[in-house]
């Protein structure tokens, strides 16, 4: 088992014992450690202290010790008092609170039977009511007069435009107001506040018919600024146009062609061969035939059908 640090101190001190005269530096350093040692025992500082305390008590036992005690204490006392300012800070200090007050202020007397007065005033409920009306009576007929209020205004006005003139208190001004909406919008419950505000705002604005008259109009008047412009006019002819007349701004022979094809369906005939003609397709495109011309088809389809 390892030894501890006092085990090791133990044999330091006992290995002591056998040095020689001429080894008088170890000699103070073992001592001094054994010094140490000791005084690490509570036994010993119990017992150290017990002495010193007994060598107080023989002292105290001896009367003329006492006395030559008492003596030095009376004579420190005597040259200090012998100097007239120490007695009459001494005197001042000792004198109660009143008295210190008379012997500094000569008029301390009419004070305090002015004070008292005022107390006893301040005592009747009727002056402490009448002195508030008053103090809020003085405050109204400032207020009354316009130029007092016009000034206040400036004042505060301009204390705010003197802050504002510091750029590190407008950049603290920034600061706080973002950092104030960001610890805002942390909150779910804000935020849905804020959501619910807002459609309603806009419900209250939509349920003014002025406001819905205003809003049309705005929209109205968006379209009309835009139909100014002949492009958008233009694109905006040929966007909604039928198919019909997309075809006949596209294709300038397009009436005579439909002139054409108009007079040929008006024949039972050309109707019935169009009829068989797309049959014959459909059934091409089912059979995979290669066949040179629609008139193949329509006899290969009339000895079918």
């Amino acid at each position: 088992m390892p030894r501890t640090k006092k085990q090791k101190k133990q044999t330091k001190v006992i290995r002591l014992k056998g040095l020689n005269s001429d080894q008088e530096n170890s000699r103070k350093r073992y001592y001094k450690e054994y010094k140490n040692l000791r005084r690490a025992d509570p036994e010993f500082r119990a017992a150290e202290r017990k002495s010193e305390v007994c060598h107080k008590q023989t002292k105290r036992a001896d009367p003329e010790f006492r006395a030559a005690e008492r003596k030095s204490e009376v004579c420190h006392k005597r040259t200090k008092r012998a100097e007239p300012e120490f007695k009459s800070a001494e005197n001042l200090k000792g004198t109660p609170n009143k008295g210190r007050k008379r012997n500094e202020d000569p008029d301390y007397r009419d004070l305090k039977k002015e004070v008292g007065a005022q107390r006893a005033k301040r005592a009747d409920p009727a002056v402490r009511k009448a002195e508030r009306e008053r103090e809020v009576y003085g405050k109204q007929p400032k207020r009354a007069d316009p130029k007092f209020r016009a000034a206040e205004r400036e004042r505060e006005v301009y204390g705010k435009q003197t802050k504002r003139a510091d750029p590190k208190f407008r950049a603290a001004e920034r600061e706080m107001e973002v950092y104030g909406k960001q610890t805002k919008r942390a909150d779910p419950k804000f935020r849905a506040a804020e959501i619910e505000r807002e459609v309603y705002d806009k419900q209250t604005k939509g349920a003014d018919p002025k406001f819905r008259a205003a809003e049309r109009e705005s929209e109205v008047y968006g379209k009309q600024t835009k139909r100014a412009d002949p492009e958008f006019r233009a694109a905006e002819n040929f966007k909604g146009t039928p198919n019909k007349r997309r075809k006949r701004i596209e294709n300038p022979d397009y009436r005579d062609m439909k002139k054409e094809v108009g007079a040929k369906r008006a024949d039972p005939d050309f109707r019935e061969a169009e009829r068989k003609d797309e049959n014959v397709s459909k059934l091409f495109r089912r059979q995979n035939k290669e066949m040179s011309s629609t008139d193949e088809l329509i006899a290969e389809f009339n000895k079918k059908y």
